[in-house]
């Protein structure tokens, strides 16, 4: 690792070897979920010519996750990413 990265914050996470991306928006009470597939490398919003997108339903397991971070902090507006693994996570 860099010496150099201790001069300032950061967040680092497991990489997930991902087959497609989710992002799902809520407003509201309603939620729209898309999955995101056609991406090479870490980052789909650095591919948009490559991109093919399908609505999806999100899972009910993260869609309560979700409208339950929202209800806690008072946001009636979300926007969240997810990474899609092999096994369905």
């Amino acid at each position: 690792m860099d010496p150099t990265i201790g001069g300032a914050a950061h967040l680092f996470q497991q990489r997930v070897e991902k087959i497609a991306d989710l992002r799902v928006t809520v407003v509201g009470d309603e939620i729209f979920a898309v999955r995101i597939d056609g991406a090479s490398g870490l980052d789909w919003r650095r591919h948009y010519p490559e991109l093919s997108y399908g609505i999806i339903e999100a899972p009910p397991a993260l869609a309560g996750s979700i409208l339950s971070y929202l209800d806690y902090f008072g946001l009636i507006f979300g926007a969240f990413d997810f990474a899609l693994t092999r096994d369905g996570e």
